[in-house]
């Protein structure tokens, strides 16, 4: 398992979309984020969802932040940061709702399956096209369209879906 980012990283410059540098620092983050969540997992802090909804928003504030402050960041790099922050907050949001409220059971019966899976899929393409169509295009539309696609993927859906199915069902 751990080959995998080394993997990605020789990809990533094997195409020439990223340099050494890049790549480089990438898995510095890579590791030190590793090793937090090595060292967090031991600890009674992996049974407390609203410490990891905490760390996962700290982290996606700080790429915010990091960002933000950055005077050579092109304008292209700076929307990408800017959507990966949100889609972070949302997952953090999103993964103490569902943790701390719904408990989603993802097992069901075939149909059900089925049923999950498109009508979850309706949502995300309404948020996705819904929400740039009444408020237009900018970075700070794109940002609340990453947060609430995940907000939707992890809470949402699973909270409507649980509410009208009922367990005997499933």
């Amino acid at each position: 398992m751990a080959i995998v980012p080394f993997a990605v990283a020789f990809s990533r410059m094997y195409l020439g979309v990223h340099t050494l540098l890049d790549v480089g620092c990438a898995l510095a983050i890579t590791v030190v984020f590793a090793a937090i969540v090595q060292a967090v997992s031991v600890t009674e802090l992996w049974e407390n969802p609203f410490a990891i909804a905490l760390g996962l928003f700290g982290f996606s504030v700080l790429v915010l932040v990091y960002a933000l402050c950055r005077r050579d960041v092109t304008p292209a790099m700076l929307e990408d940061c800017v959507k990966a922050a949100a889609a972070g907050i949302g997952f953090a949001v999103g993964y103490f709702i569902e943790r701390k409220w719904v408990n989603f059971d993802t097992k069901a019966v075939w149909w059900l399956q089925g049923i999950k899976v498109v009508a979850g899929l309706a949502g995300v393409l309404a948020i996705k096209s819904g929400v740039k169509a009444l408020l237009g295009e900018s970075m700070a539309v794109d940002a609340l369209r990453y947060f609430l696609l995940i907000v939707w993927i992890l809470a949402i859906w699973p909270m409507i879906f649980k509410a009208f199915i009922k367990k005997d069902e499933a």
